[in-house]
């Protein structure tokens, strides 16, 4: 189900949060580039992982798949 939405929306991302409740909070915020930053996707080479308690968020290489 995951798999399918993320293929509905992937060419439209910002468009899609937009029409959110959140969305149209972060909108309604002025927040409008923020949700276009936020959909960006293939941005970093790395993703945050928190880590005990209290957490640690170390930066972890990702893994990119192949294809």
């Amino acid at each position: 189900m995951a798999l399918a939405a993320w293929r509905g929306a992937k060419d439209r991302l910002a468009e899609t949060f937009a029409a959110t409740w959140g969305g149209a909070f972060i909108r309604g915020l002025g927040l409008d580039a923020d949700l276009e930053a936020c959909t960006q996707v293939d941005t970093t080479d790395v993703v945050p992982v928190a880590r005990g308690s209290p957490p640690v968020v170390t930066a972890r290489p990702l893994a990119r798949a192949r294809g």
